[in-house]
């Protein structure tokens, strides 16, 4: 396996008859040579994570060849900065999975997620390696045309030449006087878009469609019911792009994500009300809460397998082997839980609830309606419920003091979500900057209650599984020793961030943040917006 940098690639569009003899013509000029390669069929597959990560993080990852040989290249989408490259002898999946180089550059910007083609292009490629006058390789150069694009089951053809400089370090100079003969005197063009953009558009795919984040654009005089629909639209979609995902299980975020949106149509449907007939949500709410809890114990027991590495990295070097059995445990009882969850998404239950609920989304909203909230502006009513809801907020978390028992603590946890989720839901309707502010205020108390909850549910989970574990097939006492282990040091940070909380509280319900949420969500007096 190798790997190298060199400088950044550049791509230039060129006409489909620049061939070598053009080409040799051109670099005599520059007192360089072209040494051609053998013409080649190249297949080259671009990678990403389901929600683009790699993409978004500003790069290009892609694997060129097949049949147990690749090469994967990575490099910056805006062309500034070196490119990385190693030869493989299958495609990567996870992070963990690349050549060095490539996993420093991508494991924090992938972390759990897999990597999947998004695209796959086929074209015929004719490589140089242009020389100086000391025979000494300057720049690595590849005529692309003939292009042919697939997508599952689309295939399109693309009519346009392109050359590829692969600069060589320290050789800048060179680089830069072929690309000025390129466009001056064999009629290359910078290119109107990345090649992999142009190789999506031509099969209909849009780079980065997909994010776990809600991305809406609401217009805050817009009524409040239709507001609601395209909220609850959106995360309908989102469940449904991610349902495949859960079912292969190929990663846990598909199945997070999934949960995720859930979550936050439970919360509209509770949290933003009178807006649709009562009747016929509280049968939707009862599903959705169905539906949390059916694939809650998948998701769980995801979640201890992702932090496995972490436990078993926590404990002293001797004991970290004992704990191998607790990860068979979790391994085995996943397949059983995500079994369970599959034959569920399968059931004349599940599908009617989300055939309802989509033509319940799609039905045309009365003009007219006696539910009180269902025609006003959303911003209006958007702003008495995170107001209200921040008030409590604010109650609940002065109320905890010392002594408080961790119930407290949980009630304010969930406080707290829905507020971020009512804050998330019409953030479109405040100022961009402000309400950003303020969500990233709450999440830093969000994050000290989330570990606080997290650490009490796993060590009684762990405890849990020691008992089940004993019953299943027996365990060591090396086993029990490392797990009592964890339980112990889960128990001492519980007991951490628990002395955290206070000073987490205070620097969200500090003056500024008081007087950041009063001036954008206290809803003003009916007499004052009348006269507005």
């Amino acid at each position: 396996m190798t790997m190298s940098t060199d400088q950044g690639d550049l791509y230039l569009g060129v006409p489909g008859d620049l061939g070598g003899e053009t080409l040799q013509a051109l670099l005599l000029s520059a007192r360089l040579r072209s040494k051609p390669d053998k013409p080649a069929l190249v297949t080259r597959t671009y990678l990403d994570s389901f929600d683009w990560r790699v993409y978004r993080a500003g790069g290009v990852l892609s694997a060129t060849g097949g049949k147990r040989s690749y090469v994967l290249r990575w490099r910056p989408l805006d062309g500034n900065g070196d490119t990385l490259q190693s030869a493989v002898d299958r495609l990567p999946v996870m992070a963990s999975d690349l050549p060095t180089m490539l996993r420093r550059r991508l494991e924090t910007v992938l972390e759990m997620r897999t990597l999947a083609p998004v695209v796959t292009t086929r074209c015929r490629v004719q490589r140089y390696e242009i020389l100086n006058e000391d025979d000494k390789t300057v720049l690595r150069l590849e005529i692309e045309g003939d292009r042919d694009v697939r997508y599952g089951s689309v295939r399109r053809s693309m009519d346009q030449s392109s050359v590829l400089l692969r600069g060589v370090r320290g050789y800048g100079d060179e680089r830069r006087r072929v690309e000025s003969l390129l466009r001056h005197r064999g009629g290359a063009v910078s290119l109107s878009q990345d090649p992999l953009d142009s190789a999506l558009a031509l099969v209909g795919r849009v780079p980065a469609d997909y994010c776990s984040k809600l991305r809406l654009s609401l217009d805050p005089q817009q009524r409040t019911d239709e507001a609601a629909v395209k909220i609850l639209s959106h995360l309908l979609d989102t469940m449904d792009v991610n349902e495949a995902g859960v079912r292969e299980d190929v990663d846990t975020e598909f199945l997070h994500d999934y949960r995720v949106a859930v979550r936050r149509t439970r919360s509209l449907l509770s949290q933003v009300k009178p807006i649709f007939p009562t009747q016929r949500v509280e049968r939707f709410r009862r599903e959705f809460a169905w539906l949390g809890q059916i694939t809650s114990p998948c998701r769980d027991l995801d979640v201890y397998l992702l932090g496995f590495e972490g436990f078993r990295d926590s404990l002293p070097a001797g004991m970290r082997e004992d704990l191998t059995p607790l990860r068979e445990y979790l391994v085995r009882h996943k397949a059983d839980e995500h079994s369970k969850l599959v034959a569920v998404l399968d059931s004349p239950r599940y599908r009617k609830t989300i055939s309802d609920w989509k033509a319940f989304l799609e039905a045309e909203r009365p003009r007219r309606t006696s539910l009180p909230n269902a025609t006003r502006a959303v911003s209006e009513v958007a702003s008495e419920r995170i107001w209200r809801i921040y008030r409590r907020v604010m109650k609940e978390g002065r109320a905890i003091d010392d002594h408080s028992p961790a119930e407290e603590l949980h009630e304010l946890r969930k406080s707290c979500k829905k507020l971020r989720y009512l804050m998330e839901f019409f953030r479109d309707v405040y100022p961009p900057g402000k309400i950003d502010r303020l969500i990233g205020a709450l999440k830093g108390l969000q994050d000290n209650l989330g570990y606080f909850q997290d650490y009490e549910v796993q060590h009684t989970s762990l405890t849990t599984f020691e008992a089940a574990m004993e019953k299943e097939t027996g365990i060591s006492d090396g086993t029990r020793r490392a797990m009592d282990h964890l339980i112990e040091a889960l128990v001492k940070r519980q007991h951490d961030t628990r002395e955290a909380f206070r000073g987490r509280f205070r620097e969200f319900s500090r003056k500024e943040n008081r007087k950041r949420f009063r001036a954008l969500f206290r809803p003003r007096p009916v007499a004052e917006r009348d006269t507005a």
